[in-house]
């Protein structure tokens, strides 16, 4: 599932220009492998290919964030938009 944009004309349109927001579909993408699995009982895409594209998930989403230097250590990931 990607992105979907607001547009009226066919140019962007949306209110959440970020240089990151094509991070948001990528998020998704654990998440619907759990809801499958939770479903249909078959883990053999979540061995087949699953894995893997949830092991670069979580790699990018580590590069993008940091620990928080003050405060307690918690890790923060800034300038991602919401769905």
């Amino acid at each position: 599932m990607g992105a979907v944009w607001a547009t009226i004309n066919g140019d962007e349109a949306s209110a959440f220009l970020c240089r990151t927001s094509q991070y948001l579909p990528q998020c998704r993408l654990p998440h619907a492998l759990r809801r499958d699995i939770e479903a249909t009982g078959d883990w053999s895409f979540l061995r087949s290919e699953g894995a893997g594209a949830t092991v670069e998930t979580a790699r990018l989403y580590a590069d993008l964030g940091l620990y928080k230097p003050n405060g307690p250590s918690t890790f923060h990931i800034f300038g991602i938009h919401g769905p």
